[in-house]
């Protein structure tokens, strides 16, 4: 078993090798979005630059060839949904205007009207389209009900890494292929950005920006080497049952070895918290009957701050009101934090750390096997934690003017 073992790893350890020196010479790695952790912002990143090439009155130069490449190809791609083309057909790329995150409203009771439309937009005779961008988040109630509402001649594109499909709360009684089809950055972006390229040609700003958007969208897709590469473990792996039960063995070890790291880790983490914080959970401020608190929580060691707010009902805390409308005031403070940044109904806001085991190479693993830098480590994470409430409150402050807003003392 030891002999086979060290062939495998010889073997892995080659075709990591190769393609490393693809990635190399391709220059695939140095990618602008990855390197600025903004790789799966879907506001910041995607909508925003997807609306800036749809834009025939954009900042590229190239007017509405962009566009109009756009929609020849969903003409030939979804020729099969007439009725859906008939309302495309509707729409006059020259002169056209896009826009990000288009607010349409505020959010009615019943969750019929309002709210924002990832991608809009809007020719000269008033005519839309719409775009439903779906990187990581999850569909709302009714939400492409609204925008149709909103909307009710307008195409609505259904935008996800790989076709998903929009859940039956979102789209209750529309029509795939009428009010919406389903679209992918895997195939029809990607394809999409592709004939752009060309178009671009004699831009090289322009050129090489969407370059590296095609690469960062073969990375989200698994169309980039890494994941060629991988494949080609897996088949040297899969190759014999020898080869299938050392590559197990490996993997029983080397979990062995990173979950004795992450335990270590977390117990310097929860004591250096214990001293630096006192409790699990700090009190942060009040708001009308809303109380909210804060928390440094590890699960399946991804740090994370997550800020929760709360009512007292016959002296019982009762959680699960994040989405309420009276605390639609503190939605802007999502757009202020990082990407991997979310909200549901439970919390307010939640944010990942930088300090995450899923993030670690092999150097750090060997860091963290010694206890001084085990504890340096855990001191990080909770200034880090301190940070995030620091600008919590600062942007709470700004927002909502210190009106009804009671911080509670801390020691």
């Amino acid at each position: 078993m030891i002999t086979i073992t060290k062939s495998l790893l010889s073997k892995v350890s080659q075709t990591i090798k190769k393609y490393e020196e693809i990635s190399r010479l391709t220059g695939e790695d140095f990618n602008v979005f990855r390197i600025l952790k903004v790789e799966r912002r879907e506001v910041g990143t995607h909508s925003a630059l997807l609306a800036a090439l749809l834009d025939a009155n954009g900042a590229h130069g190239c007017g509405d060839r962009f566009l109009e490449l756009f929609l020849e190809q969903t003409q030939i791609r979804y020729a099969n949904h007439p009725q859906f083309l008939l309302r495309l057909q509707k729409f006059a790329p020259s002169g056209s205007r896009s826009f990000a995150e288009a607010h349409i409203g505020k959010l009615d009771n019943e969750g019929n009207s309002g709210g924002r439309i990832d991608i809009l937009l809007k020719d000269k005779n008033g005519q839309h389209i719409v775009f439903e961008n779906k990187i990581d988040a999850g569909d709302l109630d009714k939400q492409l009900v609204r925008y149709n509402n909103k909307y009710p001649e307008a195409p609505i594109f259904y935008l996800t890494l790989n076709k998903l499909h929009p859940t039956k709360q979102s789209k209750r009684e529309l029509e795939e292929g009428n009010q919406y089809i389903c679209i992918s950055y895997k195939e029809d972006i990607r394809n999409w950005l592709h004939n752009c390229l060309k178009e671009a040609a004699s831009y090289p700003l322009l050129r090489e920006t969407i370059q590296q958007y095609i690469h960062l969208i073969n990375y989200l897709t698994h169309q980039s080497n890494s994941y060629k590469m991988d494949k080609e473990i897996v088949d040297e792996i899969t190759l014999t049952k020898s080869a299938y039960d050392a590559a197990k063995s490996i993997r029983t070890a080397l979990n062995g070895f990173e979950a004795k790291i992450a335990a270590a880790t977390a117990k310097e983490v929860n004591e250096v918290k214990k001293k630096l914080f006192l409790s699990e959970h700090i009190e942060l401020f009040t708001f009308r009957n809303y109380r909210f608190k804060a928390r440094l929580s590890n699960e399946a060691h991804h740090w994370h701050t997550d800020i929760v707010p709360y009512r007292l009902e016959n002296g019982k805390e009762v959680f699960g009101c994040a989405g309420d409308a009276a605390l639609a005031v503190f939605k802007p403070l999502l757009q202020s934090y990082r990407t991997d940044v979310f909200q549901n109904k439970n919390y307010l806001i939640w944010i990942f750390s930088d300090y995450n085991f899923h993030k670690l190479e092999w150097e750090d693993y060997i860091k963290l096997d010694d206890e001084a830098h085990r504890k340096a480590w855990a001191v990080k994470v909770c200034e880090e934690f301190q940070l995030h409430l620091d600008t919590f409150k600062k942007d709470v402050n700004n927002l909502a003017g210190g009106r009804e807003i009671v911080w509670q003392k801390r020691d």
